[in-house]
């Protein structure tokens, strides 16, 4: 046995290939650097879109621009940057080119991004998140099956059992009730200066890493639970609160406090859940996976959880 777990860490150490990323607030940048020695910052977020990159980006670069006319409406693309092999990110997983799209939001203040990586990146991959050693990492496939602390995830399939969109939905635990939620490591919330300045706040960057939870189900918890912190006009996006809730239970492990954002159902009940194979009722983000190193399996569709870090396996 002993033998056994000495091989199991060395594989989970050795296997997964490490990328250049940078934690901040509990969100996760990636930064390659460019064969011309150009560093850039790309924001990832399994719970987003596609992939793109910036105009200005693209144009700093010099890199070459291919335009698609569609029904509507002409796009354009570009193909990955080559990187330097020892601060390289690896393109998609089915394709090579990034969308050049002008991003409607980017926190300039904290990070300023090149562009976005989200679920159509981190599809059919195997990642490693370690929020306890702020790493990032990835394989093609997992080779073991990890021993403990499993939780399966769900995704949207079509009729001949494809996954048309690579949505990770996980259950949790809270207050006593199994609720479903997006997998979602980009979620997050940009503080007002009030809620920034409150005690219970004040810890941390103004743009950090949150989970999300619907209104209705936000004020079931707010309406049993008088005792749960809340922070009204908290969300400069809509003004929306925010609500400590004292534990989370996620694959045996039970963890916080965890801060959890208010959004409208329809956000989720309606828009969301088109792209999953159920409705959810909100996202788990950084204010949950703090606690963790995680490993998502997206071809076997699972999620496997570790507060130390360790993980077993078996063969």
């Amino acid at each position: 046995m002993g033998s056994h777990n000495a091989k199991a860490v060395e594989y989970i150490a050795t296997e997964f290939t490490r990328l250049p990323a940078t934690f901040i607030g509990n969100r996760i940048f990636v930064q390659p650097v460019t064969s011309d020695d150009v560093q850039l910052t790309f924001y990832t977020d399994t719970g987003g879109g596609g992939m793109f990159i910036e105009p200005a980006t693209v144009h700093r670069l010099g890199l070459p621009v291919m335009s698609t006319e569609g029904e509507s409406i002409a796009s354009e693309s570009v193909v990955f940057p080559a990187f330097h092999p020892d601060a390289s990110i690896p393109c998609g997983r089915y394709s090579d080119q990034l969308a050049v799209v002008a991003a409607p939001y980017r926190d300039t203040d904290v990070m300023r991004w090149d562009g976005f990586l989200g679920q159509s990146w981190f599809a059919d991959r195997v990642w490693k998140f370690d929020y306890l050693q702020r790493q990032l990492a990835y394989r093609t496939d997992l080779g073991w099956e990890i021993r403990d602390h499993m939780c399966p995830l769900g995704f949207k399939t079509d009729d001949a059992g494809k996954r048309p969109t690579a949505f990770p939905r996980i259950t949790a635990m809270i207050d006593g009730e199994t609720r479903d939620f997006l997998l979602d490591t980009g979620a997050m919330v940009q503080l007002t200066a009030a809620a920034q300045a409150s005690a219970v706040l004040a810890d941390g960057p103004p743009i950090r890493g949150t989970s999300f939870v619907t209104h209705s189900l936000f004020e079931v918890w707010r309406t049993r639970h008088p005792d749960w912190r809340v922070v009204e006009n908290a969300d400069a996006y809509g003004g929306e609160a925010m609500i400590q809730v004292p534990v989370v239970h996620l694959a045996g492990y039970g963890v916080g406090p965890v801060w959890f954002t208010r959004r409208s159902d329809a956000n989720f009940h309606e828009y969301l859940s088109q792209w999953m194979d159920q409705r959810v009722d909100g996202a788990l983000g950084g204010s949950v996976f703090q606690y963790f190193a995680m490993v998502v399996d997206y071809p076997r569709a699972r999620a496997y959880f570790s507060t130390t870090g360790s993980f077993g396996l078996n063969d």
